[in-house]
């Protein structure tokens, strides 16, 4: 694989990139194309600079970060890098974590599948109940436009 038939990969590090397998680098091709096919929807924002991928769910920005997930997977750790933000709300920040549960060997196919959840809304019955709960929480951030204790936001 070249640095032109995949955006993050020249990106990576040296010591990151020479730790993947040629599973992570096919998992990187295949998440390659999924971006692709998507980032003509909307919801869906590439982060080239940053090699994250941003999907928008109402009011609320859900950020995978491929660098972030794939250095963790080769720490052993097999959480996807997550964020989630609301739009218009800069201090609200939080991290996520969904554990990939069923440790596939690429961990980017593991990203493509959590962003092909994205396009279809993040549907109850396939998505983590933690993830719904903070989508639904900073939606009610963004509505109430208030801070986490309930108190104003100075913005307004």
């Amino acid at each position: 694989m070249t640095e032109e038939t995949n955006r993050w990969i020249g990106l990576m590090d040296e010591e990151l990139l020479s730790q993947l397998s040629s599973s992570d680098l096919k998992g990187l091709e295949f998440l390659e194309s999924v971006v692709s096919d998507l980032e003509e929807l909307e919801k869906i924002e590439v982060i080239d600079e940053k090699a994250c991928v941003l999907v928008r769910n109402d009011q609320s920005e859900i950020t995978l970060d491929i660098l972030k997930t794939h250095a963790r997977r080769l720490a052993n750790d097999h959480h996807l890098a997550i964020t989630i933000g609301v739009n218009g709300f800069p201090e609200y920040h939080r991290e996520v974590w969904i554990y990939n549960a069923a440790q596939l060997p690429s961990i980017s196919d593991c990203c493509a599948a959590f962003l092909l959840l994205a396009v279809q809304g993040f549907p109850g019955d396939s998505t983590p109940q933690h993830l719904r709960d903070e989508i639904e929480r900073a939606n009610r951030f963004a509505d109430d436009n208030k801070d986490e204790v309930g108190n104003e936001d100075e913005t307004t």
